[in-house]
């Protein structure tokens, strides 16, 4: 076993222990979590701690770690199931903000943006153990997001403002039934907001469905 092998398995097993997922198993499910393991590869080269790199990386994503102190096996093997779902979860909506067929771009707090026209929608994951774990939101006030890239942000995310406000439209197990739901959600807002009484008449918009994203 060549010297990098061997560092990105002591990776893969930090990985599982602090997130209850490893290394390469994120990277199969997510590659622009690490395009062509050049994170990796810079950490073997500077002589970093497989452990060092495993939790910056996890910081960097905002990975959900494995709490310590759980004497219970069963209860263990559950926690470590939903934290490893929720980790992969983060990891997809990453990729997601990375297509570059896609109009969503990553930010810094994990979630993925998107403007269409004047709206602004947020993909994120639910915090409330919820079964549809995937949230589609409208940005309604407070630090605009203006799209810009962090300069200082190694995976090449936009920066987000902590106290950007936002209200939840739809759900879903996945992102594209999040996204299809949401549609769903805001096409009949936008309708039921179009449905007015001029000059006595009754009318309805017939404006193409609205669009997120």
């Amino acid at each position: 076993m060549t010297k990098f092998k061997e560092f990105r398995q002591r990776v893969d097993e930090a990985m599982d222990r602090l997130f209850a997922v490893d290394y390469q198993t994120l990277i199969g499910n997510a590659p622009a979590l690490d395009r062509d393991l050049g994170w990796l590869n810079h950490a073997f080269e500077a002589g970093s701690s497989p452990e060092a790199f495993a939790r910056a990386f996890g910081e960097t994503y905002h990975f959900v770690v494995v709490p310590d102190g759980i004497d219970d096996k069963a209860a263990t093997g559950a926690i470590r199931a939903r934290i490893s779902q929720h980790n992969l979860d983060l990891a997809g909506i990453f990729e997601f903000g990375n297509d570059p067929e896609c109009v969503w771009f990553a930010g810094t707090d994990g979630a993925a943006y998107s403007r269409n026209g004047d709206q602004v929608w947020r993909l994120s994951l639910e915090r409330t153990g919820r079964n549809a774990p995937f949230a589609v939101s409208r940005f309604v006030g407070g630090a605009p997001i203006d799209f810009a890239f962090d300069p200082h942000d190694r995976a090449g995310r936009i920066q987000v403002a902590p106290d950007s406000v936002f209200e939840r439209v739809a759900t879903g197990h996945d992102i594209d039934l999040a996204l299809d739901a949401a549609v769903a959600a805001y096409t009949r807002s936008v309708h039921a907001q179009d449905s007015h009484v001029i000059e006595g008449q009754a009318t309805d918009s017939q404006d193409d469905a609205p669009t997120i994203g």
